[in-house]
């Protein structure tokens, strides 16, 4: 526990107008002491506290900042519990422990922006999802008028801009996307070149996950329009698997199981629709061999691949939009498909392996 003893010990003097000498002379120590406590670089002895405290007529608690730092651990505290919850797919839950955080903190940014992600999108009815989009909408132009950190200025930018397109404002989302800092200018490419040691290698191969990441949604968005013909299509979203495979050459995954496993779906239906049945089920199983695998994840693994090794995967990390399992939602996909007289999968339903594929969700889902 840090304390702020340092910041308000300043404050409290230079409100009073008096300076480091006069200050030194009341308490009876050097001025050097106070320039020292003033830039944290010590503690006053614990017995000048109370004398320190009495002097500017504040309490101990005022004097070393423990208002301050109770604060931050409640306010940590709703963000801890809003992401345990995000991981848990309770995001009804979530989206209320951050309402409640932002009641007792109504100015932070931090609560304020992780409410306005898990609003984007959030709701049983179309009614309620454009209602919840419209508030994220709101939160994120709060948090760009008067929210100085960048950091979190960029993630509401950005934020807005998928609440906006997905309310159909698609010329204002575009608009306010091109602002974004490009690639080029972000801090996962700048900062590497200017770090040392063990923070230069997990600021690295954490920056490596992201790309990954980045690679495998740039594919699903090329793929999602008519410019490629399906067997491109295919190419594609295997060279996402491939970059997938190179990261993690021990097969050690954890969350990215999910992605892989949305890639070889995307490449089974494609096949399926195409009149492959036997290639597009081959694929559909690896998609479940993936899905298992991701849901009967330990709640946390070391890696071990080359690329990732300095880093550790947690199952707090992982954010899901409901809360079933990867193997559910793949099985209420078929159910769903299977639904509809024009479904893809009605093509395999006279198939063993496609029987088994089912059978094998049935068992892992929720």
């Amino acid at each position: 526990m840090k304390l702020n003893l340092s910041e308000n010990l300043k404050r409290l003097r230079k409100d009073r107008g008096i300076t480091q000498e006069e200050l030194a002379g009341f308490i009876g120590v050097s001025y050097q002491a106070i320039s020292k406590w003033e830039r944290d670089e010590g503690y006053p002895d614990i017995t000048l506290l109370p004398s320190i405290a009495c002097f500017f007529n504040v309490t101990l608690d005022e004097l070393v900042g423990m208002n301050e730092i109770q604060n931050k651990e409640k306010r940590d505290n709703f963000l801890r519990t809003a992401r345990k919850f995000s991981s848990e797919g309770k995001l009804g839950d979530c989206i209320f422990t951050l309402r409640e955080g932002l009641r007792s903190f109504p100015n932070d940014f931090h609560i304020m922006l992780e409410l306005a992600v898990f609003l984007d999108g959030f709701g049983d009815t179309a009614e309620e999802r454009k209602k919840n989009r419209n508030e994220s909408v709101k939160l994120c132009e709060r948090i760009l008028e008067f929210c100085t950190d960048n950091k979190i200025r960029n993630k509401a930018q950005s934020c807005m801009c998928y609440s906006l397109w997905r309310n159909g404002e698609k010329e204002t989302a575009i608009k306010i996307a091109r602002e974004l800092p490009t690639l080029y200018s972000t801090a996962e490419t700048t900062l590497p070149k200017f770090l040392n040691g063990q923070e230069k290698i997990e600021f690295c191969q954490s920056t490596i996950q992201k790309l990954h990441w980045q690679f495998w949604w740039l594919i699903t968005c090329m793929i999602d329009g008519d410019y490629y013909t399906d067997t491109e299509k295919i190419e594609l979203l295997k060279k996402s698997i491939a970059f997938y495979e190179i990261v993690y050459e021990k097969e050690d995954y954890a969350f990215a199981h999910i992605r892989i496993g949305d890639a070889y779906e995307d490449i089974a239906v494609l096949l399926l629709k195409n009149g492959k049945i036997d290639e597009g089920i081959e694929n559909l199983e690896k998609c479940v061999d993936h899905c298992i695998a991701f849901d009967t994840l330990p709640s946390s693994l070391k890696f071990e691949s080359l690329l990732v090794n300095a880093l550790e995967y947690t199952i707090e990390q992982t954010s899901k939009p409901t809360q079933n399992n990867s193997c559910r939602n793949v099985l209420n996909s078929i159910l769903r498909d299977l639904k509809d007289e024009n479904g893809i999968y009605h093509k395999c339903e006279q198939n063993d392996k496609f029987e088994q594929i089912i059978k094998r969700l049935e068992e892992t889902a929720n």
